[in-house]
């Protein structure tokens, strides 16, 4: 941060950044095929180093009074035969501005921070038969949810969902694995990342179709 300040006029009078922070959790199996773990976290970020854009061109680093993250995740494997597993992931999150007031007339206390989705989750079944010589067969279901795009909260984005897969073939006498991946096999059209500021409006990195 001290070699990127952009705009500001002094990056080195930045204030240090503190952490307080707590997570607690189980994980375990059940029976000889099923694995788990669930665990919460509560995080405060005192001075966070956050970007601020002054205009369309500049952007400022500067310290947020203070910063809070807090969630659940969870997961679970299931091998359902010796050669099919499944597995699934999801976690719900918080992550707000406690105190961030950029300029003297800017507050963002309480707001949502932008680029930050409230629910992550993904399910996914792997087939490992003899016949890929130790290759494998995987697909994927991933979603992202919503988030906010700016600092204001005055934008959402409602987030996505995708499907994945990935085939892995071994040839042990040549010393070769071929392999094949399909992604986003639903051929949705949807934006990895959304941004939103005053300046510039809307500013999207589109997903591959």
């Amino acid at each position: 941060q001290l070699f990127q300040q952009n705009a500001a006029a002094n990056t080195v009078d930045l204030e240090p950044v503190t952490v307080d922070s707590w997570e607690a959790g189980v994980r375990g199996t059940a029976g000889s095929r099923v694995v788990y773990q669930v665990s919460a976290y509560d995080m405060r970020i005192e001075d966070d180093i956050l970007t601020y854009r002054v205009s369309n061109a500049e952007q400022v680093a500067t310290n947020a009074g203070a910063t809070r993250h807090r969630g659940v995740e969870a997961s679970v494997g299931v091998a359902v035969t010796p050669e099919l597993r499944l597995d699934a992931a999801f976690s719900v999150a918080d992550h707000r501005y406690v105190e961030w007031a950029p300029d003297a007339g800017t507050r963002f206390d309480g707001n949502r921070m932008e680029a930050a989705p409230r629910e992550l989750g993904s399910v996914s079944a792997t087939y490992t038969p003899a016949a890929l010589n130790g290759g494998r067969l995987l697909v994927e279901w991933n979603r992202t949810g919503r988030y906010a795009e700016d600092p204001a909260n005055t934008h959402f984005y409602g987030g996505y969902e995708v499907l994945n897969a990935q085939l892995n073939y071994v040839m042990p006498r040549a010393g070769v694995e071929l392999f094949a991946r399909g992604v986003n096999l639903l051929d949705r059209a949807y934006a990895e990342t959304v941004s939103w500021t005053q300046f510039q409006g809307h500013q999207l990195t589109p997903g591959a179709p």
